[in-house]
């Protein structure tokens, strides 16, 4: 109990070097995370819960996204304000909590030094700390911690007939996890599947009154939202079967790539050290699996059969990736400290433990760089900057015909942290709309030209080519 306080103790020193450590010095990144934090703001301050809206219209390209992540970032919005921790705060708390589930399984189905290992590789991994993951206001990482408790869930209501229960909670978990990435659930689900297969337990795990009370539940949690959204929201039954099938079948707004395409992106994402020790570990558990061992079975599947339903999909993405994460780093654990403990040679224990040592080392250090790096913007320090000039004004519209890419929610976002009013796109739909009392904000003054005739323009400031103009 003493060794597992102190590594628990050490687990939560790293993460919060590692995840909680400077968390809202970075701007936002535009598209996915200001895309989500937007949504967030829209619900709420504007009251859109039911379906994401994007600048007071709904975000059609949502349509296969449930909502529940706009509604933790809107909660914590709603607690710390409008600033870059509150939207990445249920991010890091994921972040974290997986970890520790990580430690605490790997814990109980080896040995407390498989639960350290494991979560020291998935802590130390760059693609789980990286872009679209844990210091980012995405929903992989959320996502990631509901599909690894679940299947951790599963495998104890397996492997313990007094934890029955638990089958409850893992379709509890596998709603949740719907209600924040929709049909990526499905891989995890059938990775369940095939193991009660293959270990001929498929009646003992899914029929039982646990699992069809967490079946129940789960699908009434999910068919409430989805037969509201069917009356509210216009064209939703045929945007959720577009979007669907369209990631399976289309690479959606040419998100494309070789069948082999995440075999490379995983070797980036863990780097040379645990990569070279996943080359072992898939060699070593040949024969564990030779044997039917059922928790080297259990993680093996975990990691191969969400990558096996990835790589046929035709949409591509590297961070699609991040929930199996922690079922490499436990397959990695598993394989190293079983090589480590039931191996003879002195000599080579020695050889694994130097060599894992200084992989950890390297990886950690690695993941420090990763994390000091931060990401800022001069056009987004110009609109802090007009803050006070924005704190009454009623609405704002944004030309996005001048904004570049890299800024194109991004900014946004900021304009709303410092205005009371709405934002909105100024387009041809609106343009007319526009009154005396609102504000323009573009980043070039040729779009003055195509504001509404017969309005003058005024120049309340100009920094870094931000300019914020008032119609008299």
């Amino acid at each position: 109990m003493k060794i597992k306080k102190t590594l628990v103790g050490t687990l939560l020193l790293l993460v919060t070097t590692f995840l909680w450590y400077r968390l809202g010095e970075s701007h936002l990144n535009s598209w996915d995370e200001a895309r989500y934090a937007i949504h967030a703001i829209e619900a709420a301050n504007h009251g859109n819960w039911l379906f994401p809206h994007l600048f007071g219209s709904p975000d059609t390209t949502m349509y296969d996204k449930p909502p529940l992540g706009v509604w933790l970032i809107a909660s914590s919005i709603k607690l710390f304000g409008i600033n870059e921790f509150a939207v990445r705060f249920w991010s890091v708390v994921a972040a974290t909590g997986t970890v520790m589930v990580v430690f605490l399984f790997g814990s109980s189905i080896s040995s407390v030094a498989t639960g350290a290992l494991g979560s020291l590789v998935l802590l130390t991994t760059h693609g789980y700390l990286g872009f679209h993951a844990t210091r980012s206001g995405d929903f992989d990482v959320i996502f990631t911690f509901f599909t690894t408790l679940a299947t951790c869930f599963f495998y104890s209501g397996y492997s313990d007939s007094k934890k029955n229960h638990y089958f409850f909670w893992y379709f509890i978990l596998m709603a949740c996890a719907f209600m924040l990435k929709s049909i990526l659930v499905v891989p995890f689900i059938l990775m369940a599947f095939t193991f009660s297969f293959c270990q001929n337990s498929a009646r003992k795990c899914f029929l039982n009154k646990w699992s069809a009370w967490g079946l129940l539940a789960g699908l009434a949690l999910i068919g409430i939202w989805f037969t509201l959204c069917l009356f509210y929201v216009d064209g939703f039954a045929q945007g959720v079967f577009s979007r669907f099938t369209g990631r399976v079948t289309d690479s959606i707004d040419s998100h494309g790539g070789p069948w082999y395409f995440y075999f490379p992106v995983l070797l980036r994402q863990f780097g040379k050290p645990w990569a070279f020790f996943l080359a072992f570990s898939i060699i070593y558990s040949t024969r564990r699996l030779w044997r039917r061992e059922a928790i080297m079975l259990f993680v093996t599947l975990w990691v191969f059969v969400p990558l096996v339903l990835l790589c046929i999909a035709q949409t591509k993405l590297s961070w699609y990736t991040i929930p199996i994460m922690p079922g490499i780093a436990l397959f990695l654990a598993l394989n190293i400290t079983n090589a480590y403990y039931y191996n003879s040679n002195q000599y080579l224990k020695a050889a694994i433990l130097i060599i894992f040592s200084a992989a950890l080392i390297k990886s950690a250090s690695s993941a420090g760089e990763l994390v000091m790096k931060t990401n800022e913007f001069e056009q987004i320090h110009a609109v802090q900057t007009l803050a006070p000039k924005l704190s009454n004004v009623s609405d704002v519209y944004i030309d996005f015909s001048t904004l570049p890419r890299h800024l194109r929610y991004s900014l946004p976002f900021y304009v709303y942290a410092h205005t009371n009013g709405r934002v909105y796109r100024l387009d041809d739909d609106n343009r007319m709309l526009i009154t005396g009392e609102d504000v323009v904000l573009i980043l070039d003054g040729e779009t003055t030209m195509q504001l509404p005739m017969n309005k003058e323009l005024e120049e309340l400031a100009n920094v870094e080519g931000v300019q914020l103009l008032k119609l008299k």
